[in-house]
């Protein structure tokens, strides 16, 4: 049994100097903490038997999120053209403290899956700690954008942003305490093409820069996330604003993606050297008769890792990455009682996903 308690608090302003000119700004602090104690399964003693080993854990994790950013948004006009600009700055500070006792491999946590027998006493756990760390993470970023309205139809997106992360992580358990620090600029572009006035055009491609958290098996820090992606698109509104859809044709790759490390898949991660993700994604909604709202999406997606050292990872689906996914819902809004009601029918299909990696 475990008890998760989440605080969170945000506040966000807003103020317009003139027509075009305007700032706005946003903080924001959560505090969340797990604690208490499992029992969980583990591997069977051998594969001519029925009992499986379990282990023991008690937990008792904190964490602390802050983080502030502020913008300045802005339109002029300049050689004939709109530029609609944003500048802005943001920074966040996290603080993760965790501290997890185990016991594993004793009589008393064998358990028979045919013939199970319940209620003996639990053991004690050991006297140091499985894990016991206190994570800091510090991130300052700065970053602009300019649209640009080259004419009626097409339109211009160009962006950059530069991030420096501070990481350092203690160990209680040995005293010992690995640092890094991060920094990469990452610049995006896109373009879009409006036909008519229900139809829009896109492309963009973009760069990635997300720091991983936490350590691998050895204690050591994990580089960062980098990516790559770019996406062609189109977006359908229909002239009575009733019908929308979209679809998108994408293909991301990733280097540094923490996937479940093979020798102790829940407890620990690894960096994957690269991984690709490309597919096909198709949204429709909107009122298809009075009163009658349709939503539907289906999604392709083709997730694995291209390049590793470790030639078990290489070819693998990502874990929980199904390649076919689909939603359908559909909502009939009906007065009960004289007042505004609505009642629904969904499905959901999710396709088959790597269960570990």
């Amino acid at each position: 049994l475990h008890t998760i308690k989440t605080t969170g608090n945000q506040l966000f302003a807003q103020h317009y100097f003139t027509d075009d000119w305007s700032i706005q700004t946003g903080v924001s602090y959560r505090e969340s903490s797990i604690k208490g104690i499992s029992t969980e399964v583990g591997a069977f003693k051998s594969a001519s038997t029925s009992i499986v080993n379990r282990m023991r854990r008690t937990r008792d994790n904190h964490a602390l999120d802050v983080s502030g950013r502020f913008e300045l948004l802005g339109r002029v006009r300049a050689a004939g053209m709109q530029h609609n600009l944003l500048f802005g700055v943001d920074a966040y500070k996290f603080s993760d403290n965790r501290l997890q006792f185990r016991v594993r491999n004793v009589p008393a946590l064998e358990l028979d899956i045919y013939n199970p027998v319940y209620g003996n006493p639990p053991p004690a756990f050991p006297a140091t700690p499985l894990t016991w760390t206190h994570e800091e993470q510090r991130s300052k970023s700065v970053y602009a954008q300019d649209q640009i309205d080259l004419s009626a139809q097409w339109k211009l997106l160009l962006g950059v942003r530069y991030d420096k992360y501070d990481q350092s992580m203690l160990n209680h358990n040995s005293s010992k305490t690995v640092e890094q620090s991060l920094s990469a600029t990452s610049p995006r572009a896109g373009l879009v093409y409006q036909p008519s006035k229900t139809v829009s055009l896109y492309v963009t491609a973009s760069k990635s820069f997300r720091p991983n958290s936490g350590v691998s098996r050895a204690f050591e820090s994990f580089p960062a996330e980098k990516g790559k992606s770019a996406e062609v698109g189109a977006k359908y509104d229909s002239a009575d604003g009733k019908i929308s859809g979209t679809l998108a044709i994408y293909n991301i790759s990733k280097n540094n993606v923490l996937t479940p490390d093979p020798l102790d898949p829940n407890n620990f991660s690894v960096a994957a050297g690269e991984v690709q993700s490309k597919g096909v994604e198709l949204d429709l909604g909107g009122e298809i008769a009075a009163g009658l709202r349709l939503s539907a999406a289906y999604a392709f997606t083709d997730a694995k890792v291209t390049q590793d050292n470790n030639n078990f990872l290489v070819g693998r689906q990502l874990a929980n990455v199904p390649r076919h996914s689909a939603n359908l819902m559909l909502v009939q809004a009906f007065k009960l009682g004289g007042n505004a009601a609505t009642a629904g029918v969904g499905l959901n299909y999710i396709g088959e996903r790597e269960g570990a990696v």
